[in-house]
């Protein structure tokens, strides 16, 4: 059972995840160490592990159905339906959601690896961060948590090894989603196994000592960002693995120190509470922003497509900071009008 403060720092070390992935995705970032895609995607697959919770697997699947898997499937609705329109109105690329069946559909799906619908493309971490919970369950089963620490290693290791070169030999797709589900699987149960190290790390040393690591590791050329979602892994598995864990663990020790102090970071905390719609959305915002910038007669909507937008270093904050508030500002306001809903129906019964 977390404490409050433990709960805290992991909303913190989310809110901070979400923001690299909303810098990833955007064509101009402020200069940087840790770069965004060195860590943000072993981040949540290891927050997922330090926040496991023992339950069966019929309800862990329950569980990943609801969750995750059904979420997949009315966002995909959902942001497709937005994309169609845009795309009518500015006629800009988004990609092939639709085929004439649902079974080519799926199969599309799956063989672009959710790509297809270029605004949720995220939806692939969704996906494999789901079969990741699944087989992490039933590793964890084994209780002993070195013999859950060298499965882990070795997911790593086949996943960023082995797995990777046959996708990247064949084009296979399955090869691709193996080595997500491997590599997540890696980050997972090192979250698990190390939770309690993770969750009481403060000390300053600790981001100091990463950087230079980080640092030295980039002047020999070394550091390099993992692309998970297609299972490139150009510096090998020691270095990327190396360079993750140093990210990460520079995150939770300042995020752990952070939940210490009485002074509530009130926005890290909802932007952590918020990832999920974060990430789904962030990429429809970012189009809704160039449209504006196009109306303002500044940007030309040809240009425009899921991940090409307004890049410019007067106006790239406004980019990242609207990719953030806008869908979260949209869930509270969906969250609201459910809670009138239930209070009304609520109201109802007990009339």
């Amino acid at each position: 059972m977390l404490t409050n403060r433990q709960s805290l720092s992991l909303r913190y070390a989310q809110g901070l995840g979400m923001i690299a992935v909303v810098l990833g995705h955007y064509g101009i970032v402020p200069p940087y160490i840790f770069e965004p895609y060195t860590f943000h995607m072993p981040l949540f697959f290891l927050l997922g592990g330090i926040l496991f919770k023992e339950t069966s697997i019929l309800q862990t699947i329950k569980n990943i159905t609801i969750k995750h898997l059904w979420y997949i499937v009315y966002t995909y609705i959902i942001i497709s339906a937005i994309a169609l329109l845009i795309s009518n109105y500015y006629n800009i690329s988004i990609g092939e959601i639709y085929k004439s069946t649902i079974s080519d559909t799926f199969k599309n799906i799956f063989d672009k690896n959710f790509h297809n619908n270029g605004y949720f493309l995220v939806a692939w971490f969704l996906f494999s961060y789901a079969l990741a919970s699944l087989l992490c369950r039933v590793i964890i089963y084994i209780k002993k948590q070195v013999i859950i620490l060298g499965i882990a290693i070795l997911f790593g290791f086949v996943g960023m090894g082995y797995v990777a070169s046959l996708y990247a030999e064949t084009s296979n797709q399955t090869y691709n989603l193996i080595s997500q589900v491997l590599v997540g699987s890696m980050f997972y149960l090192i979250g698990f196994v190390f939770k309690k190290t993770l969750l009481s790390m403060k000390s300053l040393y600790i981001p100091i000592m990463s950087i230079v690591i980080i640092f030295t590791m980039k002047n020999f050329g070394v550091l390099g960002g993992l692309l998970m979602s297609w299972s490139k892994y150009p510096q090998g598995f020691i270095f990327h693995t190396l360079s993750s864990l140093l990210s990460i663990c520079t995150i939770l020790a300042i995020t752990n120190a952070a939940a210490s102090q009485d002074k509530k970071l009130n926005l890290l905390a909802l932007i952590g509470s918020k990832s999920k719609i974060i990430m789904s959305y962030h990429l429809l915002t970012f189009t809704i922003l160039d449209i504006v910038f196009y109306k303002l007669g500044m940007y030309n909507m040809k240009s425009a497509s899921y991940l090409n937008h307004y890049s410019t270093p007067h106006y790239w904050f406004l980019y990242i900071a609207t990719g953030i508030v806008l869908p979260i500002i949209i869930s509270l306001a969906v969250d609201y009008i459910k809670s009138i809903k239930a209070n009304e129906l609520l109201a109802k019964k007990e009339s």
